[in-house]
């Protein structure tokens, strides 16, 4: 539904699975086939998910036509219909991380001291936007961090902290890119309780309007037999205001 009428010149899909070799599971139907990058194995709360990151970010950047580069899970599903999600991506000049706040960072984070400074470490979401721009310095400056980096958790007992939720917004602020950097958040995740994170059972337009009203542009926790409401269909095929 969401790619179906869409300019095949304005997007292109990058994805990593560790259990199929084609694109079937992924559940898109879309004119552009979507590109299946080798498979870096993969642990959660490790360091892999960041390298497995760098990895889709390095295959797509190969196109020159993608100037951005939006993170996006299995589980996700978008707010707006394309040409509106398009539109907003495009018109945003910065890239989009969304920071957790600072208590949040020390001092599970403060192992990052050793090679930056505390001013530029930052815990962020993992669902992140990248303008070309960003995605130009990461990969530059890709092969020494994820030497140092990995280093760095293989002297770790346990998993004290989350790489995919630090790395990228510590490297630019490190670089100095603070002021080409919103404090957005891309993808809503519902996290009222502590237990952990909402699985939606039904997506209404009361969740679409919440999740939208905090600016973001997906939804995830989805599940396969999540139920979707008309109204909020209408909503994200930009049917309805």
């Amino acid at each position: 539904m969401f790619f179906e009428n869409a300019d095949q010149n304005k997007y292109s899909i990058y994805y990593h699975s560790k259990q199929s070799k084609d694109d079937t599971a992924l559940n898109i139907t879309s004119k552009n086939k979507p590109i299946n990058v080798p498979e870096v194995p993969t642990e959660w709360g490790t360091i892999s998910i960041w390298l497995l990151m760098n990895q889709l970010l390095r295959y797509s950047f190969s196109d020159m036509k993608n100037q951005r580069f939006v993170f996006i899970s299995q589980a996700c599903i978008p707010l707006y219909s394309f040409d509106e999600i398009y539109e907003m991506v495009m018109k945003e000049e910065n890239s989009q991380i969304f920071y957790a706040d600072k208590a949040q960072i020390f001092p599970r984070y403060g192992i990052l001291d050793q090679y930056f400074s505390k001013s530029q470490i930052v815990k962020h979401h993992q669902w992140v936007l990248f303008t070309r721009k960003h995605v130009s310095l990461l990969l530059s400056e890709k092969s020494k961090w994820e030497a140092n980096l990995q280093s760095l958790q293989e002297k770790q007992t346990k998993k004290e902290w989350f790489p995919d939720e630090a790395i990228y917004g510590t490297l630019l602020n490190h670089y100095g890119q603070q002021d080409s950097i919103t404090n957005k958040c891309v993808t809503y995740v519902d996290w009222k309780y502590q237990s952990g994170v909402v699985r939606f059972e039904l997506v209404d337009k009361d969740v679409i309007f919440e999740a939208r009203t905090q600016g973001c542009l997906f939804l995830r926790k989805i599940m396969p037999e999540t139920q979707y409401n008309e109204n909020a269909l209408d909503l994200v095929r930009g049917k309805k205001k």
